[in-house]
């Protein structure tokens, strides 16, 4: 897997609609182990910050404020009213992994 970012995103509700359609079940369901993704402690930092959202793990060279093709979101971990990352991560069915 190359280089993957965390960070949540300013276009929260298009992001949040966008990925809610993306869970929709289309492929097989993933492996047990990327469920049980331990958040990385820049996640967690990125969380603080957005209280009640979602910290989306992406890979590619995008920033918060760019626009993210859906293959490109790994998954995401719902963030609490305080501002922590609470269940396991939610990976997208869509994700396409970039090749090296």
């Amino acid at each position: 897997m190359g280089q993957s970012e965390f960070f949540t995103l300013s276009r929260g509700e298009q992001y949040r609609e966008m990925f809610r359609l993306l869970m929709r079940p289309k492929l097989s369901p993933p492996p047990p182990e990327i469920k049980k993704r331990t958040p990385p402690p820049n996640a967690i930092a990125e969380a603080k910050k957005k209280p009640n959202g979602w910290v989306y793990q992406i890979e590619g060279p995008y920033g918060p404020d760019d626009a993210v093709p859906p293959e490109a979101i790994c998954g995401a971990w719902k963030v609490d009213e305080n501002g922590n990352i609470v269940g396991e991560f939610i990976p997208n069915p869509n994700y396409k992994p970039k090749s090296k």
